[in-house]
């Protein structure tokens, strides 16, 4: 019998050996910058392919392919941070209803006081009965946040109630005024119920442009904003058909037939920008359109004049992973982490094994079994979803 479970334990930390050296190797640089995976056009493109001279119009043209099959109207904005031209552009002022967007907006307003000392990230700020409105709230009203974490449940989940009691604590107005002192035009935030959030796509372009040249406040503000808007939990749209490794630092945004996802993709030879906005087709339509705007994105290699440099975008190596990601930090490796539990657990069986009673008598333990979740306490309304807007100016 103990040569059996010597067996059977040595197997185990054997697979979990091989987990952790394949999740090791061959080298971190290795793993910093994947190599573009299959299109739906072909074959993988290595990072230092050459492009043609026509890449780009060949490039506009798959993406107004795109925007074609569509069966709305969709604003959309393909940039390369630093350089003042779009690669792609199509209704790029058309305003939209922002819907979740505005807490980009939000965002700005938030790390400015930060930066400036007038905010601290530890602050409190009480989500009140008001900021919880129909739109839904992971946060109940009386619910204490620190300004940091009210920034990560805006950001990452989308939370309307944290969203809302920093635009009530900090302003609607000030808010805007950040906007225009950054040099963003065509986006506004609701500053009463007579009004909507609205925004361009040229206006996320300028968003992300500054925030990708760290000219956003500052690189350091930069920086921190990026690295939260990489940890984004709702990947449906621009990620969506990208390897789990692929660097996106975004923002969505929904409501009943508007759909909308905004944000820079590291693409193999640096990041660019992406801005897809829509309205009418279906919630199905638009987020192929979005996934496949990404796609193509990502894997297209564009005849560019050189401009200026941008520098690597500071995410974190572990993305999209919510049981990482929400913690604020990369941790352990997945790979290792796998091996270790193997190993633990193979001790754990080997010591409860020991101590059981043998043969009859024993009986097996009855009732439920008590199941931990990383998920979220999440309403039926939960964020992130289309829901009816009953009022003017609402998330």
């Amino acid at each position: 019998m103990l040569l059996r479970r010597s067996k059977w334990i040595g197997a185990v930390i054997a697979i979990g050996g091989v987990i952790a050296m394949s999740a090791c190797g061959p080298s971190a640089a290795a793993r910093a910058t994947p190599a573009p995976t299959s299109t739906a056009a072909g074959a993988p493109r290595p990072a230092a392919a050459v492009a043609s001279a026509n890449a780009a119009p060949q490039f506009a043209a798959t993406i107004a392919e795109l925007a074609g099959e569509f069966g709305g109207t969709a604003g959309i904005l393909i940039a390369v941070p630093g350089r003042p031209d779009p690669t792609y552009a199509a209704n790029i002022d058309k305003p939209f209803i922002a819907a979740s967007l505005y807490k980009l907006a939000v965002l700005l307003r938030v790390e400015g006081l930060v930066e400036r000392g007038a905010v601290s990230y530890q602050d409190a700020i009480t989500v009140e009965e008001v900021d919880v409105t129909e739109d839904g709230s992971n946060e109940l009203p009386g619910t204490v946040l620190t300004v940091d974490r009210a920034l990560e449940e805006m950001i990452a989940y989308s939370d309307n109630g944290a969203a809302l009691a920093l635009v009530r604590r900090y302003g609607a107005r000030e808010t805007n005024a950040a906007l225009t002192a950054a040099g963003i035009r065509g986006f506004h935030v609701a500053e009463d119920r007579d009004e909507d959030n609205l925004v361009t796509a040229r206006a996320l372009g300028e968003f992300f442009d500054l925030l990708a040249t760290r000219r956003l406040i500052s690189a350091g503000a930069s920086d921190r904003m990026l690295v939260r808007l990489e940890r984004q939990q709702i990947n449906d749209r621009l990620p969506r058909e990208l390897p789990a490794d692929v660097q996106v630092a975004h923002k969505t945004g929904d409501l009943v037939g508007m759909i909308h996802d905004a944000g820079l993709i590291g693409a193999p030879d640096g990041p660019r920008i992406a801005v897809v906005l829509t309205s009418g087709g279906t919630e199905a339509t638009a987020k192929d359109l979005i996934a496949r705007v990404g796609l193509a994105v990502y894997s297209a290699v564009l005849a560019e004049a050189p401009g200026p440099r941008v520098d690597p975008l500071p995410f974190q190596a572990v993305t999209r992973t919510p049981s990482l990601s929400a913690a604020g930090g990369g941790g352990v490796p997945l790979g290792p982490a796998l091996a270790i539990v193997l190993v633990a657990l193979a001790g754990l069986v080997l010591v409860r094994r020991a101590g059981r009673p043998r043969g009859r008598g024993r009986r097996r333990r009855s009732g439920p079994m008590a199941i931990w979740s990383p998920s979220r306490t999440a309403r039926p309304d939960r964020p992130g979803v289309a829901r009816p807007r009953r009022a003017p100016g609402r998330t």
